[in-house]
């Protein structure tokens, strides 16, 4: 059976005043996460053991000050890419509610879903 892993973050507050802060972002993330645990059963153990003890938690969340471009490169690469524990058909979210940009996608990388 697939196991779902997921990478959640909102990000509402920005640091540098040249950049305006945004107002649904956390709103959004509960919805994606009520989504996640509610449809796939998936479990946030990082919630349930704050100090990082368990190996494989189904969803990694940083919110706000912690969302830092280097924590969250960070834990994409130990959470997702690192992890053993996800099987080549175990179905990965990466959400994040915040502003961004857009770049095309890497040569061989699925950018959209034909299912």
């Amino acid at each position: 059976m697939a196991q779902h892993q997921a990478h959640v973050h909102p990000l509402s507050q920005y640091q540098s005043s040249q950049i305006r802060n945004l107002r649904h972002c956390v709103s959004d993330f509960n919805i994606i996460l009520d989504y996640l645990k509610s449809t796939f059963n998936v479990v946030d153990t990082t919630a349930l053991d704050p100090g990082g003890l368990t190996p494989s938690p189904s969803i990694v969340t940083l919110t706000e000050q912690a969302a830092t471009r280097s924590a969250i490169l960070s834990t994409f690469k130990t959470h997702l890419i690192d992890n053993r524990h996800i099987k080549p058909d175990d179905p990965i979210v990466f959400y994040f509610a915040g502003h961004g940009t857009r770049v095309k996608g890497p040569q061989g990388w699925e950018t959209n879903s034909s299912d």
